[in-house]
């Protein structure tokens, strides 16, 4: 009988690690693995992980003691063998990237293969989906969901002449002060098909059919299968919600929405305010954001370093798993200084855009912005990192955490 996920008991999933017969008689590879998770939202460094975990003196030396190299390889090879064995099952994950000292914790799909057997190593390269997968479903669902999607964005969002924005928190009253109508970017990359192995890939890097030409990252798939044929483009299903979340809301006061090429620049857009919203590596590509916003993106994560902390100090927001249901996640919400012709442009990134949508909408959200915003001289132009708690797919809350202006940082 299938039971309820509403009513599956939360497991901390450290602990189904901790106690496991795989970690039972390595307590420093336990130790090690607790402090790793507890300072999984920030950089380490060997220095901290010798002095505070492994007992080293505070002469301690990376460049000549492979103290830390030693351990951190241990435990990477435990956690690969925990999850052959006892965490089979398990929904949460945790790996060390090669190279790397910092834990980094996934949700585990079962109809979702991690392509390593093909070297594509890559977080930008789509799983590859396998014959346990159900195409014909996956191609129906995900085909309604995009249909639905960009049906909505044009049949619900017509400008309409007599506005309302005062029904709008005071966030979209100032986005939309110019009452120009708004465009929507959102990323929809191409998927590939190989017919004989029933496969699908995609490079989310590459956003346009550009003559059949298979992306690079790729090819090691084309020597393996032969040549694809074009499948589909798709919308993460989050961004979707977003999209229509917000159209809708933008919608009820007037405000006509259309839904642009993923490809387009934002400093292009010279005839109405624009919303670029989509996965942090995506919307990082946006130059004139990347340019302007004190953040970068974090290595395979939908996460955040400052580049603002000091010289040498990178603070580090990615996501929190606090249970098998509970995390916390990081979103960027900016507010570009306009262009030329007057247009505004909002960023909305992060891996739950939906939930940054609504609390954009939400007026204790708008609120929170507004009052922090006060606190840091009142900037117009202005970033603001938020953290988000979600209970499984759902968002429960939501707290803005830095505010800076954008007008002058290059």
């Amino acid at each position: 009988m299938k039971v309820d996920d509403a009513q599956t008991p939360e497991v901390d999933p450290l602990s189904s690690i901790l106690d496991s017969r795989t970690f039972q008689r390595s307590p420093k590879l336990q130790a090690l693995l607790e402090w790793l998770w507890l300072h999984q939202d920030r950089e380490i460094s060997q220095y901290e992980i010798a002095t505070e975990v492994l007992g080293q003196p505070s002469e301690f030396d990376p460049a000549i003691d492979a103290t830390v190299r030693v351990h951190i390889s241990r435990l990477r090879q435990k956690l690969k063998e925990f999850y052959e064995d006892e965490g089979k099952s398990c929904r949460v994950r945790a790996s060390i990237p090669l190279g790397s000292y910092q834990l980094e914790i996934e949700e585990n799909s079962e109809d979702v293969l991690v392509a390593e057997e093909h070297s594509l190593r890559d977080a930008e390269l789509l799983a590859i989906l396998r014959k346990r997968l159900n195409l014909a479903s996956m191609i129906l669902a995900v085909t309604i969901l995009v249909a639905v999607a960009v049906g909505i964005l044009f049949w619900v969002s017509p400008s309409n002449p007599g506005w309302s924005l005062g029904e709008l928190p005071v966030f979209w009253q100032r986005f939309l002060a110019n009452r120009k109508p708004v465009r929507l970017i959102i990323e929809h990359p191409i998927l590939y098909r190989w017919q004989s192995d029933r496969l699908v890939a995609g490079d989310f890097g590459i956003l346009r059919d550009k003559g059949n030409q298979v992306p690079e990252k790729l090819g090691c798939l084309v020597e393996a299968y032969g040549s694809p044929g074009l499948y589909m483009s798709m919308i993460r299903n989050i961004d979707t919600v977003a999209a229509v979340q917000l159209t809708r809301r933008l919608a009820e006061a007037g405000v006509g929405v259309t839904l642009d090429e993923s490809e387009t620049m934002i400093e292009s857009v010279i005839d109405a305010n624009v919303i670029c919203l989509g996965s942090v590596r995506r919307v990082f590509e946006q130059k004139l954001f990347a340019r302007q916003t004190s953040f970068r993106p974090v290595g395979r994560a939908d996460g955040f370093y400052d580049v603002r902390g000091g010289r040498g100090v990178h603070k580090v927001y990615q996501r929190r798993v606090l249970t098998t249901r509970r995390k916390v996640i990081p979103g960027l919400i900016a507010l570009l200084p306009p262009g030329k012709a007057g247009t505004n442009r909002l960023v909305i990134a992060g891996e739950h855009t939906a939930g940054l949508v609504a609390f954009l909408f939400s007026e204790s959200g708008s609120e929170a912005i507004e009052d922090l915003r006060t606190k840091n001289g009142s900037p117009k132009w202005f970033e603001v990192l938020v953290q988000q708690e979600a209970d499984g797919t759902k968002m429960i809350s939501g707290k803005p955490m830095i505010l800076r202006s954008l007008t002058d940082h290059k």
